[in-house]
């Protein structure tokens, strides 16, 4: 037997093949390679490659490529609403479908993310760099948001962060408390198992996020 092809964006998209409908993911090939096209019954991934040797060449192969996978990915069947979930790859594909409706998924500013995640050098020309990948990034997303009929966030918090970096109207924000399958995320039957097995003292406190 064929190994069991292994989605990306699994919840979401079987959420969505299991009300009828045809469910397209477009997403970054691995950094370990892998298939560029992977079906499982209603839902297609389809992965196009990055050029991660530098800032510049991931921001512009990502335009590129991803550009491209969406043109061939149309000509197949033209899609009837676009979710995007990242503002890069999805700037180039609103650019090539500017009459497709479509929502924009934020879970955080993506120049805050990148802040947080990415310290500037303390020479001046590595505070500049850093300043201008972050400009980047939140230009990128405003495109995007300004594009979107509609952007979905977690919280009234990033609703109004949203709102205030990128200048859209509350009523085009709309927001959608996270949620959890309880019939595979539950309480452990033996969480003293659970610590013993993470090398965690009984009484130790543990602080846990899940994003």
């Amino acid at each position: 037997l064929a190994p069991r092809p292994v989605l990306r964006l699994g919840a979401q998209a079987a959420g969505l093949a299991a009300r009828g409908h045809s469910v397209r993911v477009l997403t970054r090939l691995g950094v370990d390679g892998g298939p560029e096209r992977v079906a499982l019954g209603a839902i297609t991934e389809i992965r196009y490659p990055v050029d991660r040797r530098c800032a510049l060449s991931f921001f512009f192969s990502s335009l590129r490529n991803a550009g491209r996978a969406w043109a061939a990915l149309t000509r197949e069947e033209p899609p009837d609403v676009i979710m995007v979930h990242q503002a890069l790859p999805g700037l180039a594909v609103l650019f090539r479908s500017p009459a497709v409706p479509c929502v924009y998924m934020c879970l955080s500013p993506a120049h805050q993310e990148f802040e947080v995640r990415n310290l500037p050098r303390g020479d001046l020309r590595g505070r500049v760099w850093h300043h201008v990948q972050s400009r980047a990034r939140r230009w990128t997303e405003r495109a995007v948001v300004r594009r979107a009929e509609r952007t979905i966030v977690l919280s009234d918090f990033i609703g109004k962060l949203v709102e205030g970096y990128h200048g859209v109207i509350a009523d085009r924000i709309h927001v959608i408390p996270g949620g959890v399958d309880t019939d595979i995320f539950c309480p452990a039957p033996d969480r003293q198992a659970i610590r013993g097995a993470l090398g965690l003292k009984e009484d130790e406190f543990i602080l846990f996020t899940l994003r």
